[in-house]
């Protein structure tokens, strides 16, 4: 599935909130998630812009093969193939990977607060040590648009196109974050 990803930092959760209820957007998940991020020694996926994440999202376990392609603009990326296969055992799929010679090379843990807006996805994610920031992914430019618009803002506010880039925008401000070498 191609996606349209973009992140906007530090927002007032509470704010949002509002503004996704007043929409009409229905809230579709909220807890803790725990993602590790796979790779080779020779950090074949990365260079190759793919991304391996095994994902624990309450009691739903995925595992998740994204090929990037470029940025679209300075603002967007452009994810056009992602593969999601559902796992029984978070902890056998993390053995099973590490058995076919990959490494856990990120980790991360967070609260998100899940939403469906028209055919889009928009969430809050809060992580201990970042401030709170909004993910919205859509499947067509003009609808990621038209929330952004509607949540009070716009293309310029996009700071960051995955997640990847929002943990290393706060990497020297908190030390502790997990991250990719």
């Amino acid at each position: 599935m191609e996606e349209i990803e973009v992140d906007i930092l530090e927002i007032d959760v509470e704010e949002i909130t509002s503004k996704l209820k007043s929409l009409g957007a229905k809230k579709s998940f909220e807890g803790r998630i725990d993602s590790l991020y796979f790779d080779f020694n020779n950090k074949s996926l990365d260079k190759n812009h793919e991304l391996l994440r095994l994902r624990k999202k309450g009691h739903e376990c995925t595992l998740t093969l994204k090929k990037k392609t470029k940025v679209k603009n300075d603002s967007m990326e452009d994810c056009e193939e992602e593969y999601d296969v559902t796992i029984e055992n978070f902890e056998k799929a993390r053995l099973l990977l590490e058995q076919l010679g990959l490494i856990e090379c990120q980790t991360d843990s967070r609260d998100r607060i899940c939403y469906k807006l028209k055919n889009s996805a928009v969430n809050i994610n809060i992580y201990d040590n970042i401030p709170p920031f909004l993910e919205v992914k859509s499947e067509n430019e003009l609808e990621l648009k038209e929330i952004l618009k509607a949540l009070g803002f716009s293309l310029s506010n996009v700071k960051c196109t995955c997640e990847k880039d929002v943990v290393a925008h706060y990497a020297h401000i908190f030390p502790t974050t997990t991250r990719m070498p």
